[in-house]
C-alpha cells in the first residue's frame, strides 16, 4: 500500500499534461483502493474538461472523495459548485471540511 502511495505522490510533484491519459485509467480502477489519491490531486493541475468531468464523476466515489475535492478546487471548477456545496453537509467530518474550503476557492 504505501508503495503505491509513494508513486501516486511521485505523479503530484511531477505531473504534466502529458500524463492524463495514463492517470485517467488509474484513478477510475476502483481497486487502486485509497492509492489513488495522489493521482487524483495531480489531476487537478490539468486545465482539461476531461479531466474535470473524470473528477466530479469521482465526488461519488467516497474513497478518494477527499482528494477529488482538493483537485476540483485546484481546477476552480464551476460545473461541480452545486454538488460540491451538498457535500457541505456530509455525516464525514473529513469530506464537509474539504467540501467547504473547496467552496471557498471556487467562489
Amino acid at each position: 500500500m504505501y508503495l503505491r502511495w509513494v508513486i501516486g505522490n511521485t505523479v503530484f510533484v511531477t505531473f504534466t499534461e502529458d500524463n492524463v491519459e495514463s492517470i485517467l485509467p488509474i484513478v477510475q480502477d476502483k481497486t487502486n483502493g485509497m492509492s489513488r489519491d495522489g493521482f487524483v490531486e495531480a489531476l487537478g493541475k490539468s486545465k482539461s474538461v476531461k479531466v474535470e468531468n473524470v473528477l466530479i464523476e469521482l465526488l461519488d466515489d467516497e474513497e478518494v472523495l477527499p482528494a477529488v475535492l482538493r483537485a476540483l478546487s485546484r481546477m476552480k471548477t464551476k460545473k461541480a459548485k452545486e454538488k460540491i456545496a451538498m457535500l457541505t453537509n456530509h455525516p464525514n467530518v473529513v469530506i464537509r471540511k474539504e467540501a467547504q474550503k473547496a467552496l471557498k476557492r471556487i467562489l
